[in-house]
């Protein structure tokens, strides 16, 4: 019988997918070219096209592989995912900071004495992606980078922040969002067809 949580996470990996519905990546569909997401591995497989990111943020990957990133090192990819998905860059960024999460997040789910630290961590970045998603409206195709990113993570990570996972607060963010516009779409409804009947 299929639980709860899986049903949750293939209905995610579903909803990344239908948003996307030419390819998962930008760059014509190839994760390992400018300006794509590098999706997570699958268990025993080595991701390629990491490539890039990895000649990019090197310190970061090496500390990741350590067992752990202090804030110096992740300064740069923060950095890189303020800039609105505005450039390659930011897909490398992307792609480091979920493979990173994805790593740290299987290391906490391990070692419960580094959990409290890690999950601290995780919750950080999940508040600087969810951030990049927010602010980069004028860049759909970073946006869906972004869900895909959150996706990949829900369905591959261990579930390991305590504020709810990158998907939780995207859909959370959504649905705000909607309802402002809703909302707005209401009360200018309501004044247009006032001024109407006048």
């Amino acid at each position: 019988m299929i639980g709860c949580r899986s049903l949750h996470r293939a209905a995610a990996v579903v909803a990344a997918a239908v948003l996307l519905p030419n390819t998962p990546y930008a760059a014509g569909g190839d994760p390992s070219q400018a300006g794509a997401y590098c999706p997570l591995p699958e268990p025993g497989q080595v991701p390629q096209c990491l490539a890039p990111a990895k000649a990019r943020f090197g310190d970061f990957f090496a500390a990741v592989e350590a067992g752990g990133v202090d804030d110096s090192e992740s300064l740069q990819l923060e950095a890189a995912l303020a800039g609105s998905g505005a450039g390659e860059e930011a897909y490398l960024a992307l792609s480091s900071l979920t493979y990173g999460y994805y790593r740290l997040a299987q290391r906490a789910a391990a070692d419960p004495a580094a959990r409290p630290e890690l999950a601290a961590r995780l919750d950080r970045w999940n508040q600087i992606l969810l951030r990049a998603y927010s602010e980069s409206e004028s860049n759909p195709e970073f946006q869906q980078a972004v869900r895909l990113a959150a996706g990949d993570l829900d369905s591959k990570a261990p579930g390991i922040a305590p504020r709810g996972s990158l998907l939780q607060l995207i859909s959370q963010a959504d649905g705000r969002s909607s309802g402002m516009r809703g909302a707005l779409e209401g009360v200018v409804g309501r004044i247009f067809g006032e001024e109407k009947r006048e």
